[in-house]
Parts: C-alpha cells; structure tokens; sequence
C-alpha cells in the first residue's frame, strides 16, 4: 500500500482530545504532514458530539478517556446518526473487552499515545484510504 494518499481532495478532520498541547500537537500533524484539514477540536465529549454533527468530518480523531464522558459513548452516539465517519482511537491503553466493542461498533483504527507520530500519521493515511489500523498495542 501506497504510504501517500492520492491528490482527490483534502479530507476534513476533527479531534476530540482533551488535553490542549496534544489537541495542538494532532492538528499540526494533520495540517502540516498530511494536508488535510481540521474543521473543529473539542475538549469534551459533549461538545464532540455537537461539532461533529455539525460538521460531519470525514475521520475523527478520539481519546477515549474523556471529562464528562468517555470516548466509547461519544462514538455510539455519533454512529447512530452519522454512519460514515471513519473514526480513529488516539487513547493510552484500553482494555481488551471495550477494544473488541470498539472493532464490533465500527472504529477503523486504534493508536496508542505511547506510539510515534510516524505511526499516528501512518494510521490517518491508511483510514483515509477506507483501510483499518491498529497499533502492535491494540492486539496484545
């Protein structure tokens, strides 16, 4: 598989992070290296739901462990409305039994925050592609 995505149009992405320096760290990442583009950031599930709604990016970043919500039902509220979203875990580590929901429920990716930004920027290319990824760390 190609490691660089073909020119059709730019993807929008959104983040639900949060944690402000690593919300800042994944939009440069995905600005700078993958020229795409962030079209919202949310610091909270609440707020991820509605801007997600709104906005409808094509992939979403989201951590699971969240303020007022966790990250798993953040992703079941979205999937009941907005099928189509390619969604990306960014999260430390998960426990087997919710990742196993995680795959049944539609996630396309899992990478672990203890992994390199060269594995989360591989992991965005292969879901932009309408491939899966998940890190060494998801499988164990």
């Amino acid at each position: 598989m190609s490691s660089t995505l073909s020119p059709l149009r730019n993807l929008s992405v959104m983040i639900i992070e949060d944690q402000t320096v690593v919300r800042e760290m994944l939009m440069h990442l995905v600005e700078d290296k993958l020229n795409f583009v962030v079209v919202a950031m949310a610091s909270t599930g609440k707020e991820g739901v509605e801007l997600a709604l709104r906005h409808q990016p094509d992939i979403l970043i989201l951590d699971i462990k969240l303020p007022d919500m966790s990250g798993v039902e953040v992703l079941y509220r979205l999937k009941n409305t907005y099928r189509e979203i390619k969604i990306l875990v960014f999260s430390g580590k998960i426990e087997g039994k919710i990742a196993r929901s995680l795959v049944r429920d539609g996630v396309r990716g899992f990478v672990s925050k203890n992994e390199s930004l060269g594995t989360l920027k591989k992991a965005l290319e292969v879901i932009a592609q309408g491939e899966t990824c998940f890190s060494t760390e998801f499988n164990q």
